[in-house]
Parts: structure tokens; sequence; C-alpha cells
């Protein structure tokens, strides 16, 4: 009988040491499992965080590349406005009438080309013969020795108000005419 409590001993010792190690194998394998799959989730969103990383870039690219495109659209549309400005600009009433002998009719518009064509810089010219003229007469009108000996801060005064006036309203009027007229750009 000892030979048999012996063995049963044994087996149940071994039983329970296979159940021991069984049971430590099976934690240690979830264990195993479970860093694994820290791991690879760790992994994925590593990657997922590159690609999200990597579509912001591209639509960061995306962006900019519309951004240009558009600009570039807008700089053709100028460009092509000012083509046809150009055009406009150099359209004349005349065009294609064959000047006749005694065509009344061709002659005026010939006149209506050439006073369209010369309104802009006469008036430029006149409004600074203005400014000139308008400065020689106030130099003229005033007496000027009674003017600076009796009260030269008025003299000063109404000088500056009327030179910087006449140039203001002159140099108005040029920019103004002029920076209106299209310009052709190389590019």
């Amino acid at each position: 009988m000892s030979i048999i409590l012996g063995l049963l001993g044994k087996i149940i010792g071994s039983s329970a040491m296979g159940a021991v190690t069984g049971i430590l194998g099976s934690l240690a394998s979830g264990w195993l499992d479970l860093k694994k799959k820290r791991l690879d989730y760790e992994h994925e969103e590593k990657m997922m965080d590159r690609e999200r990383e990597i579509l912001a870039m591209e639509i960061e690219s995306r962006s900019r590349l519309a951004n240009i495109e558009a600009a570039a659209r807008v700089e053709v549309s100028e460009n092509q406005a000012m083509e046809a400005s150009f055009a406009a600009d150099k359209a004349t009433y005349s065009s294609g009438i064959a000047i006749k002998s005694g065509s009344f009719a061709a002659w005026l518009l010939i006149l209506a080309d050439f006073y369209r064509a010369t309104v802009r810089p006469n008036l430029s010219y006149a409004g600074a013969l203005m400014l000139f003229w308008l400065v020689w007469e106030f130099l003229d009108i005033i007496p000027l020795d009674v003017l600076l000996e009796q009260k030269p801060e008025l003299f000063w005064q109404v000088f500056e108000y009327t030179v910087t006036t006449a140039v203001f309203t002159v140099t108005t009027v040029i920019v103004w005419w002029f920076s209106g007229r299209p310009r052709k750009f190389k590019g």
C-alpha cells in the first residue's frame, strides 16, 4: 500500500505541478499576447498618426496648390481684362471708314479720334499751367511788401493754402486719369 500511496502522491504532485505549470504557461502566454496586442495597437496608432500627418501635409499642399492656381487664374483674368481694355483703348471711331473726298462724316470721326486721344494730356497740361498761373497771380495781386511787413504770417498762410489746394487738385486729376489707364505688363 505504501507503494500505491507513494504512486498516488506522485501522480497528485505531478498533476498539481502540471496544473501550476499550465496555469503559469497560460498566464505567460496571455500576458505575451496582451503585450503583443498592445505593441500592435501602439504600432497601428503610430501608423495612423503618421498617416494623419501625411494627410495633413497633403491637404496643406493641395490647399497651397489651389491658392496658387486661383491666384494664377485671377492674374490670367486680370491680364485678359487688361488686353480687352487695350483693345478698347485702341478703338477708333474712324477705323474702317475710307476717307472720301467731301465725306463730312469721315472727317468728323477723325476729329473725334483726335479729340479722344488728346483730351487727357491737354487737360493735364492745362491743370499744370493753371497751377503756375494761380501762384503767379497770387504773387501779383497781393502787395508783397505791405503784406510781408504788416502780417507776414497771414501771407504765408494764404499762400500755403492756395498753393497746396492747387497742387492737390492738379495732382489728383493727373494721377487719377493716368492711373486709370490700363498698363501692359511684360511677364
